[in-house]
């Protein structure tokens, strides 16, 4: 029968995981310029004290206050702005993509699903997007969706590095198959070779199955 994982290993992303995916998301995402849909390869909007030009109107002035809510981790306060832009603007795919961060970030998973789910119908090829699906997918208890979600995004993003680690966790801690966990594990070491931990996880797979322990 095949061991558990290793019960020091936490049992979700570390505090630095979780952070550099939402790093990522208020990059691709949250600070889209007033285009819709944002093109995944395109550049990073400058910051909220820099990034409106006069005359913009106050269709910009609203995303950058949401922006900045959600940026100072006020996403609770930041719902019902965004809810109002979707209103006056409902093509737009970014603002479904704030609303789908707003909502996964003070736990309302199904509103977090509901609001990805749109902003992937208006802008159907985005890594990102389906990365943060896949999360709140595997939070919902959904493995099958989240391993889904996370291989459209490599799809799309073979260079996706946080889709490839969240799939490398979802595989080996949820749907106990370490075995499929650990090319994706090495895949992102070769993106992200200066992380340790994923580097001891990797050697500890490789261990256990030299040991036959799998």
């Amino acid at each position: 029968m095949m061991r558990l994982s290793n019960p020091s290993r936490p049992k979700q992303p570390s505090n630095a995981v979780l952070s550099a995916v939402v790093a990522a998301t208020l990059a691709l995402l949250l600070a889209a310029c007033a285009q819709s849909p944002v093109a995944p390869s395109a550049p990073a909007r400058a910051p909220a004290s820099e990034a409106s030009a006069p005359g913009e109107g106050a269709q910009d002035q609203d995303l950058q206050y949401v922006i900045g809510l959600m940026t100072a981790g006020r996403y609770e306060e930041a719902i019902d702005p965004i809810r109002r832009q979707i209103e006056a603007h409902p093509e737009r795919s970014e603002l479904y993509a704030n609303l789908g961060v707003a909502y996964a970030r003070v736990h309302k998973l199904d509103d977090a699903e509901n609001a990805f789910k749109a902003a992937l119908e208006r802008h159907f090829e985005h890594a990102e997007l389906y990365n943060q699906l896949g999360i709140v997918s595997r939070e919902m208890g959904r493995f099958k969706d989240a391993e889904q979600a996370y291989l459209n995004a490599l799809r799309i993003d073979p260079k996706h590095a946080n889709a490839e680690l969240n799939l490398g966790i979802l595989l080996e801690l949820y749907m106990q198959e370490p075995d499929r966990a650990l090319p994706h594990f090495q895949a992102y070491e070769t993106m992200r070779n200066d992380d340790h931990e994923v580097e001891k996880w990797i050697k500890d797979i490789e261990r256990r199955k030299q040991e036959g322990e799998l």
